[in-house]
C-alpha cells in the first residue's frame, strides 16, 4: 500500500498536448501524442504553394474522394477532406485496429490521382461546386480575399483548376503533396514499429515540371447583395500566443458591437495576421454613424478606403486596445486555453489542435510550450501588439 501511495505521489500526469517525433524512412514530419484510447486520429496538412490555380486543393481532394471514402466506410473510419486558407488538410479517425487502413487512406489521398474520364468529370464538378460555395459565401470569400492580399497571389476568381488537363493536375499534385512539405499528427497509443511500417515507402512526387498555365476561363462566383460585409487583415510581427490572446480580446469587443455578425481571428500561419470581419444590413445607421465619430485614437491609413464598415471595424480594434487591462487579458487567456482544450477532448480534435499549433509555431515548439506561453501573456504585450496593429496599413476586402 505504501509503495502504491508513493507511486501516486511521484507520478507526473501527461501534458495535454505533448508530442514526440517518430523518425521515418521518408521526409514526412510525423508527431505523435500518446494517449490510451480505443480511438486513433491522424491529421495531415500541407501548405498550398503560391501560384497554384484556384481550386487545385479541391480538385485533388475530389479525385481521391471515391477511393478514400470507400476505404473509410469499409473500416469504420471517419474522413474529412478540407481546404483551410492556405493549407490542405486531411483528417481520419477510427478504432486503433484500423490504424493501417487510416495510414493507407492518407497515402491514397496524396498519391497519384485517378485521372480516368469518369473520375475526372465527377471530381471537376464537385470541386467547382466547393470552390464556388467558398467564393460565394461572404465569410469564406473575405477570408480568401484577405489571405491572398496578405500572402500574395491573384484574387480568387473562380474554379480555375477544374479546366486543367491531366498532366497539369499531376504537376499540381507533385507540388502540393511533396513529402518534405507534409506534417502528420497522430493521436493514440500505437507502437513506433507499427507507425514506421504503416508510413514506410511513402509515395514520391515525381517531376513537378514547368509552369501550370490556365488557358480556359474560370467559372466566376456570383456577387452578394443581401448584406454589407467588410474585413480587415493586419499583417504584424507577433508571438503566436500573444496574437491569439489579442484576437480573443478584439473578438469579444466585436461580438458586443452593433454588427449583425462580427468576429476576430488570429492567423499565425504562414505569417502572423490579425483578421477582423463584420456584417451589417445595408445602410445600417448605427454602423454608419459610429464609423465616422470616435473619440478613440483611430489611426487612418491611406490604404484603408473610407468605407463605413471598415472604419467601424477599425474603431472596434481601437476600443479593444483602450479597454485592455490585466483582468481583460486574464479572461482572454482563459478563453484561448479553454477553447483549445475543449476542442482536444476527442482524438480527432486533439490531432487538429496539435497540428494547427505545429503549423503555426513550427515543429520545434511543442503544443504544451504554446499553452504555457498563452498563460504567460501579459497586458503590456497585448497593448503593444494592438498599438502596432493600429499603425499597420490593413489589407481590406468587402462583399456585397
Amino acid at each position: 500500500m505504501l509503495t502504491l501511495l508513493l507511486a501516486a505521489v511521484v507520478a507526473v500526469p501527461q501534458s495535454p498536448l505533448s508530442t514526440d517525433r517518430v523518425a521515418l524512412d521518408s521526409e514526412l514530419d510525423l508527431r505523435v501524442h500518446r494517449q490510451t484510447s480505443p480511438l486513433v486520429a491522424l491529421r495531415l496538412s500541407s501548405p498550398v504553394p503560391t501560384g497554384l490555380p484556384e481550386g487545385s486543393v479541391e480538385l485533388l481532394q475530389e479525385l481521391a474522394r471515391a477511393d478514400t471514402e470507400a476505404l473509410a466506410h469499409r473500416f469504420g473510419v471517419a474522413l474529412e477532406l478540407r481546404h483551410d486558407p492556405g493549407r490542405a488538410v486531411i483528417t481520419v479517425s477510427g478504432p486503433e485496429a484500423a490504424f493501417d487502413a487510416m495510414a493507407a487512406i492518407l497515402r491514397r489521398a496524396t498519391g497519384e490521382p485517378d485521372l480516368s474520364v469518369a473520375s475526372l468529370r465527377r471530381a471537376r464538378a464537385r470541386a467547382e461546386s466547393r470552390v464556388l460555395a467558398r467564393l460565394e459565401q461572404p465569410g469564406p470569400r473575405l477570408r480568401g480575399l484577405l489571405h491572398h492580399g496578405v500572402h500574395g497571389g491573384r484574387e480568387p476568381l473562380g474554379a480555375e483548376a477544374t479546366g486543367l488537363p491531366p498532366e497539369a493536375i499531376r504537376r499540381i499534385r507533385s507540388r502540393l503533396y511533396d513529402p518534405a512539405r507534409l506534417r502528420v499528427v497522430l493521436v493514440g497509443d500505437v507502437p513506433d514499429p507499427v507507425i514506421r511500417s504503416a508510413f514506410a515507402r511513402w509515395p514520391g512526387v515525381g517531376d513537378p515540371g514547368g509552369p501550370i498555365v490556365v488557358d480556359s476561363p474560370a467559372v466566376a462566383a456570383r456577387p452578394q447583395a443581401h448584406r454589407e460585409w467588410g474585413g480587415l487583415a493586419f499583417p504584424v510581427e507577433a508571438d503566436p500566443a500573444v496574437l491569439a490572446v489579442t484576437a480573443e480580446l478584439v473578438r469579444h469587443r466585436v461580438a458586443r458591437s452593433a454588427l449583425r455578425y462580427g468576429t476576430a481571428e488570429a492567423w499565425p500561419d504562414p505569417a502572423p495576421v490579425l483578421f477582423v470581419l463584420g456584417a451589417a444590413a445595408p445602410g445600417d445607421a448605427e454602423v454608419r454613424t459610429s464609423a465616422g465619430i470616435s473619440e478613440l485614437p483611430v489611426r487612418d491609413s491611406v490604404d484603408v478606403a473610407p468605407d463605413d464598415m471598415r472604419r467601424y471595424l477599425r474603431r472596434l480594434v481601437a476600443e479593444a486596445a483602450a479597454l485592455t487591462g490585466p483582468a481583460a487579458v486574464e479572461r482572454a487567456r482563459a478563453a484561448v486555453r479553454r477553447r483549445l482544450l475543449l476542442e482536444a477532448r476527442t482524438a480527432s480534435g486533439k490531432a487538429e489542435i496539435i497540428g494547427r499549433v505545429a503549423d503555426a509555431v513550427g515543429a520545434g515548439v511543442s503544443p504544451d510550450a504554446y499553452l504555457d506561453r498563452v498563460d504567460s501573456v501579459r497586458a503590456a504585450e497585448v497593448r503593444a501588439l494592438l498599438t502596432r496593429v493600429l499603425e499597420t496599413p490593413a489589407v481590406t476586402a468587402e462583399a456585397r
